[in-house]
């Protein structure tokens, strides 16, 4: 719990499930003789969920989850917020991330058209030997490199703004491009946002519970778009659940959203 909650944001929180299986309940040395057997015998699994366009509903793009087949067994996935706290703790979360780029660059290679998004830990900007690696790979792999969205939470990197920014000119080069995720749950100010060429920033799922009846939920996300395209950045909603919802994205000038009214990861 308190792992999770270190990676939820700067205030997060998490609460102990005190029935939870009691396989998923490991020691440090456990957890990282675990996912060392995963990535050597590789039991990652991607799972993919569409991102729609709010004006006709058709696919932007699909977001990559990493899960988990708990011991090989593709019947038991476990989330990323299962095993990530502790693969992080661990220094382990930048082979899962070089991991799950060869995989999805290779689902690239495979289908030939579309965009995929994956979300990469923060901690893997402070990785020289996975920057190297990560240019060298999009160097060789130029035509699925740029139907690439490398995805960070703007609560984790937001105090990495000069390695981002860096990270990002080479991204540019090989036409990776590079977004904010949960945006809003961490934030302080909108200024830094010019010094970042993003291509997306989805916005905090927090932000469109009840956004029907909530005026300042409604306000946030509209000068939050306002200033985005103004800055040349697609705005994604996470977290669409309901019908009024998603209505709701298109009156707020919302360009796309995902969530499980819409499809859910598979």
């Amino acid at each position: 719990a308190l792992r999770e909650a270190e990676t939820n944001s700067a205030n997060g929180w998490a609460v102990y499930q005190d029935q939870a299986a009691e396989d998923s309940v490991r020691t440090a040395t456990e957890w990282r003789r675990y996912i060392g057997q995963a990535l050597e015998e590789d039991w990652l699994i991607v799972q993919r969920q569409p991102v729609f366009n709010t004006a006709d509903r058709s696919l932007l793009h699909e977001e990559v989850y990493v899960r988990l087949a708990d011991n090989g067994n593709v019947n038991n996935l476990l989330n990323a917020g299962a095993f990530m706290p502790m693969a992080q703790s661990l220094g382990l979360a930048t082979a899962i991330d070089r991991r799950v780029v060869e995989k999805v660059l290779g689902i690239l290679h495979t289908e030939q058209e579309g965009r995929l998004a994956i979300n990469i830990s923060p901690l893997s900007l402070d990785d020289s030997d996975f920057i190297d690696w990560l240019k060298k790979t999009f160097a060789e792999n130029r035509d699925e490199a740029k139907r690439l969205i490398l995805e960070f939470p703007e609560y984790g990197v937001v105090k990495k703004l000069k390695k981002l920014c860096d990270f990002n000119k080479h991204l540019m080069s090989y036409g990776v491009q590079l977004s904010l995720d949960h945006f809003g749950r961490g934030f302080s100010s909108f200024a830094y946002l010019q010094s970042i060429k993003l291509g997306y920033m989805k916005i905090d799922g927090s932000y469109l519970q009840e956004i029907e009846s909530n005026a300042e939920n409604r306000l946030f996300v509209q000068a939050l778009t306002d200033i985005a395209h103004g800055l040349d950045i697609t705005i994604v909603a996470e977290s669409v659940e309901t019908e009024a919802v998603w209505q709701m994205l298109s009156t707020l000038k919302v360009d796309a959203g995902q969530g499980y009214y819409l499809a859910k990861p598979s």
